[in-house]
């Protein structure tokens, strides 16, 4: 049976404008299903440029750096973007810029992270003129605006101007900056400062990796191989924490598996407690296989979860990787909202980190998941996503028997 719901715009709290607007006229190569496929649409690449190429599929599509050879420099990004890789051709561009083309480990490959996020936007702004800028935001913010969204938070701003909210009053935006230190002195370069600093820092750091570089930092290990990683140190994220607290920032981290999860726990805890009239808060993002036991220690911390209902359907994507009880455990939702007290759209968040944009998959996953402890109601997940009907409705073609939601205008 089919259904159309009338739904409000919404408010996507994790998103990535700046680095998907600036990359979006690059080749995507999501539609690809083997190596061959992919090479081939390589062929035609200008050879006088790095190009930078998005959508790969790297658990299921295997690449190397020899494959690539005698190709256009490229740069090819994981579609989970943590990851990369680049033929020698363009390997000297990433070293010019800082980066290191060839990482040794997981660790070193997820602290290029950050690098990846600022320099590949720098790199496409670079080519366009400011009014050229304007009209890219432009079709990007028109694109989320169709996607049923009235605004977003962009998890990690990449370009040195602030983005031009005055040419966009009906689409709402909040950005962040990648964390760096208050002492750090380095020339802002591609990371660039906000031309007009807001009244209190919103920033962003990441302490774990990612379920499809097999890197997320989960507790057992990934089926096939993998390497969970930890991105820092108790004694490295110590004085983050503490620096950020100084500072009173509104600081949101990346913590997907729940070795990192624990990491953050137990350091914030040391950090406490706050100066009196201290604003600082703190946000973990994805937090896919919180447990309830840190759910609780979150609760009574006072943290906010921001979550993906999207991610659900990694239970399935990723089964290849993840032991069974991780499936199972994924965005474990009832137990946070029924157990651990989380309420959706005070402490408990949601985004869709761009993979895909909008509600559509969100609700299919949240009416249709693929573990009953991933259900959302329709109230809760609007409720998340700080839907708001006074910006318009979208509606949405509901199919009970395929178990499959589209957006139908």
């Amino acid at each position: 049976m089919k259904t159309i719901k009338s739904l409000p715009l919404i408010f996507d709290h994790h998103a990535h404008l700046s680095f998907y607007a600036m990359l979006c006229d690059c080749l995507n190569v999501g539609g690809c299903y083997s190596s061959q496929e992919l090479l081939g649409t390589l062929r035609s690449l200008p050879a006088d440029q790095l190009n930078i190429i998005t959508g790969w599929h790297s658990e299921r599509i295997t690449l190397s750096k020899e494959m690539l050879s005698g190709y256009a420099p490229v740069v090819i990004i994981n579609f989970c973007l943590h990851g990369f890789i680049c033929n020698e051709e363009a390997a000297c561009v990433l070293r010019a810029n800082g980066i290191n083309p060839y990482p040794a480990d997981s660790l070193e490959a997820e602290r290029e992270t950050a690098k990846i996020f600022t320099f590949f936007p720098e790199y496409a702004k670079q080519r366009q003129n400011e009014q050229e800028l304007t009209d890219i935001f432009k079709r990007y913010t028109e694109l989320m605006q169709k996607e049923g969204l009235y605004g977003l938070e962009d998890m990690m701003y990449t370009l040195p101007q602030a983005f031009p909210q005055e040419l966009f009053p009906d689409f709402q935006v909040i950005t962040r900056r990648y964390y760096r230190a208050s002492n750090d002195k380095t020339p802002a370069g591609n990371f660039g400062n906000l031309t007009a600093q807001p009244s209190r820092e919103r920033l962003k750091l990441f302490c774990d990796g990612a379920i499809g570089a097999r890197t997320a930092a989960i507790g057992k290990p990934y089926s096939g191989g993998g390497h969970p990683t930890l991105i820092y140190q108790d004694d490295e994220l110590e004085p983050i924490l503490q620096d950020c607290i100084a500072r009173e920032a509104d600081l949101a981290i990346h913590a997907i598996g729940e070795a990192a999860i624990s990491q953050v726990l137990r350091i914030y805890k040391r950090c406490l407690p706050l100066p009196v009239g201290n604003r600082f808060s703190l946000r973990l993002e994805h937090c896919q296989f919180i447990t309830l036991e840190q759910a609780q220690r979150a609760k009574q911390l006072g943290l906010t979860l921001s979550m993906q209902p999207n991610f659900n359907d990694d239970s399935q994507k990723y089964r290849d990787r993840l032991p069974i009880e991780y499936c199972q455990g994924n965005n474990p939702f009832r137990m946070l909202i029924d157990q651990a007290g989380f309420v959706p759209g005070q402490d408990l968040l949601f985004g869709s980190d761009g993979m895909p944009a909008g509600l559509a998959q969100a609700l299919q996953n949240s009416l249709f998941p693929a573990y009953p402890g991933q259900a959302l109601t329709v109230e809760e997940l609007l409720a998340g996503y700080t839907a708001d009907p006074r910006k318009g409705t979208r509606d949405y073609e509901i199919d009970d028997v395929s178990k499959t939601v589209r957006l139908v205008c």
